[in-house]
């Protein structure tokens, strides 16, 4: 029962700090930056699907005219992106550990307990900025041509999604015809 109420407390602390780092003035209803911080991650997800990634650009390889070079050039960026962010993030898991370490004491400082937090929300700061960085450098390996051809395929792909929404909101859609199998005669 002790440590349900030291871990309910430091919950509650969590999550007064995490609301302080923020700096939000307000939340309400019509506040501007209270919206865009709760919408934060989602955002960042939605930049990342207009930055194509990198797995991406190499299936449609053939479609937008990467050359042998650019894919090389993408495939060792992306890797070495990749191995950068396995540290990042066994460093953020090491902290995370310490963290709950410190917590599970009988007498935690509150002021290393913040300052974990902060270094916490760094590291995961820093990983969403490589991760951001890294698709741009991608982009940036990309001609014009090349992009014009990938927003067309864009374009193409959310018509054929709103199409198909629209389809099953009106409950009718239809399941891809069958062929006909041949008949010899």
């Amino acid at each position: 029962m002790k440590r349900f109420i030291v871990w309910f407390a430091m919950l509650g602390l969590l999550a007064a700090v995490a609301l302080q780092a923020g700096d939000v003035p307000s939340r309400g209803r019509g506040d501007r930056d209270a919206f865009l911080q709760r919408g934060m991650r989602m955002g960042l997800r939605m930049v990342e699907h207009n930055l194509f990634p990198p797995r991406m650009l190499l299936r449609m390889s053939e479609r937008i005219g990467l050359t042998k070079e650019q894919e090389k050039k993408i495939r060792s960026m992306d890797l070495a992106h990749k191995e950068r962010v396995v540290r990042q993030q066994a460093e953020l898991r090491v902290q995370i550990l310490k963290l709950a370490n410190v917590l599970n004491e009988s007498k935690v400082s509150r002021k290393s307990v913040d300052s974990m937090i902060r270094s916490i929300s760094m590291a995961r700061a820093e990983i969403q900025s490589a991760r951001i960085n890294h698709l741009l450098d991608v982009r940036d390996l990309l001609s014009a041509e090349q992009m014009e051809k990938i927003e067309q395929f864009k374009k193409r792909l959310r018509q054929r999604m709103w199409r198909d929404r629209s389809r099953r909101s009106r409950g009718t859609r239809q399941p891809a015809p069958r062929p006909k199998p041949e008949v010899e005669e």
